[in-house]
């Protein structure tokens, strides 16, 4: 295979949906106020 590494569609999404997480949590850290609170919630479905 030459050293391809190959990845899953079910892998991509995960990892893609991982750091739109990342991003969205670290803009909201950014935004708060002192003495705010953010809560982040996820689902995983089958």
């Amino acid at each position: 295979m030459n050293g391809t590494i190959l990845v899953s569609p079910k892998l991509r999404k995960l990892e893609n949906a991982t750091k739109a997480y990342k991003d969205l949590n670290r803009v909201a850290m950014m935004k708060i106020k002192d003495g705010g609170i953010i809560a982040t919630f996820s689902s995983m479905e089958p």
